[in-house]
């Protein structure tokens, strides 16, 4: 099959849910800010500072968005004309290492030397499965990323409007916390059984090296996620006390 007659539709596809995306969720005005309530301009040094960092971030984050799904398909059309086609891919694995096993080492120091643990293993792979698991985490991550800044950014911009303590940052803060539990308890989940699927397929002729799936739960991020809920029932509190302030004066 041409493979222009495969991308060209493909793109106009991706470019018609972009344009959708960009009308949906009103990006211009989430930029700009324009949504948000004026109310006192605040002009700090590191208010600024802060945005600029976000919104560098943003930019950064939504430019691997979008090029993502083009090189996925672009390296997708490449395996099949490349009998060496592989890339180099990240996945998150427990690992054995008994150097018993392994004929030619000595070891001193150790009573036992057989090392374990838990890390992101670098991989070089010519398995279409292991490569869209890959990128499909990877768009996963970015995502995620984006809407936390994003939201971020909205909210320090409202702090710069003067206007902190209203309902859509309370709102704001409660997404952001949900989100992140949210991401975080999914991701074990996925480390261990999508990269379990893609470590099966490795097979090792000594048996002192061993790769197994893993789980790795992030305590911290569950943490903050509870944490940000926490501060949105707070802001939430501080809101009415606010609106009440306003309606007396």
């Amino acid at each position: 099959m041409n493979t222009v007659a495969v991308l060209l539709p493909a793109l106009l596809v991706y470019l018609a849910l972009l344009f959708w995306c960009y009308r949906y969720f009103n990006l211009k005005q989430t930029w700009t800010g324009e949504n948000i309530e004026l109310v006192q301009s605040i002009e700090k040094p590191m208010l600024n500072f802060v945005k600029g960092l976000l919104s560098f971030f943003t930019v950064f984050l939504l430019l691997i968005c979008l090029v993502i799904p083009p090189i996925t398909v672009i390296l997708s059309l490449s395996q099949g004309a490349s009998p060496t086609w592989g890339v180099d891919i990240s996945i998150y694995a427990g690992f054995s290492l008994d150097l018993n096993a392994i004929s030619g080492i000595e070891v001193d120091g150790l009573r036992n030397p057989e090392l374990s643990g838990k890390s992101t293993v670098f991989i070089d792979t010519s398995n279409p499965h292991a490569f869209y698991l890959f990128m499909f985490s990877q768009m996963a991550i970015a995502l995620v990323s984006l809407y936390v800044v994003v939201q971020l950014r909205s909210l320090l911009m409202s702090l710069k409007n003067g206007n902190a303590f209203c309902f859509a940052n309370a709102k704001i803060l409660k997404q952001i916390g949900y989100t992140v539990i949210v991401f975080n308890l999914i991701s074990p989940f996925f480390q261990y059984f999508a990269w379990g699927s893609v470590i099966a397929q490795i097979d090792f002729s000594n048996q002192g090296l061993a790769l197994y799936p893993a789980w790795d739960f992030d305590l911290l991020a569950m943490f903050i996620g509870a944490m940000m809920i926490i501060l949105s029932d707070l802001f939430l509190e501080a809101t009415m006390i606010s609106q009440e302030q306003r309606l007396t004066i």
